[in-house]
């Protein structure tokens, strides 16, 4: 056995050496993974569209997700539009991973947790390039950024926001909303700069014919979870 584990390893050697070889590198360590993102890459402006993909598809699939298998944690839930089959199912704490891996998945947590943190990281980098449509682009992300923050306030009794400088501390469901409602600000701050409202279309189809409709619906939902009915119905009748 121990003969054998050698061969394998002088063989596993040579192909390694052979294959470095012949890519043209200096040394076993100097390698090209053209499938990983580097920071280099991610610093490009020409990445301002795609990283605000990111953070509506991480959302958009969470959400979906949360809605059909979760709804708020209900005692008892009945799964519809054909979705797994039609029994009563209730599940008392989400699950991690990735959403939408099957027709059974209730992976949805840690889809919304990377689009809130994709939100944070796009809308800074985005913020300090020069790229066309720049507060169009801004406003999508913090819109999206203060939807995903949204669900964390309504269904968690406690949330942390950590970024890459600073470890957040929990936050209770009132200061998780308050966070959330200034994301939406922000949307609505970006949506006048622009030059006025518009639509946002995805290779899908359209998402909304008014991003400023949809913060107005956005931030009423999410002064009302928080106590504020004046401005949640301020905002609704809008």
């Amino acid at each position: 056995m121990l003969r054998i584990g050698r061969q394998w390893c002088r063989w596993g050697a040579t192909a390694v050496v052979a294959v470095a070889a012949m890519a043209g590198c200096s040394n076993l360590l100097d390698v090209n993974l053209p499938a990983a993102v580097t920071e280099d890459a991610l610093a490009d402006p020409s990445t301002a569209a795609l990283r605000v993909n990111s953070v509506m598809a991480e959302f958009e699939c969470a959400y979906s997700s949360m809605a059909l298998d979760a709804s708020g944690y209900e005692d008892n839930w009945q799964r519809y539009s054909g979705s797994a089959g039609s029994y009563e199912e209730y599940n008392s704490t989400p699950t991690g991973g990735n959403c939408d891996t099957s027709q059974y998945s209730h992976n949805w947590v840690n889809a919304l947790l990377t689009a809130r943190g994709l939100g944070y990281t796009a809308y800074d980098a985005i913020n300090g390039w020069s790229v066309a449509n720049k507060d169009k682009l801004l406003a999508e992300v913090a819109l999206y950024t203060g939807a995903a923050l949204d669900v964390f306030g309504e269904h968690f009794c406690e949330f942390a926001i950590s970024t890459a400088t600073t470890l957040g501390g929990p936050l209770s469901p009132s200061m998780t909303l308050d966070t959330a409602e200034a994301w939406i600000d922000k949307a609505l701050t970006h949506i006048t700069n622009a030059g006025g409202d518009f639509g946002l279309t995805v290779s899908a189809g359209t998402v909304t014919s008014s991003m400023q409709k949809t913060a107005y619906g956005i931030r009423a939902r999410i002064r009302y979870f928080n106590g504020d009915l004046a401005g949640a119905a301020a905002d609704a009748v809008r």
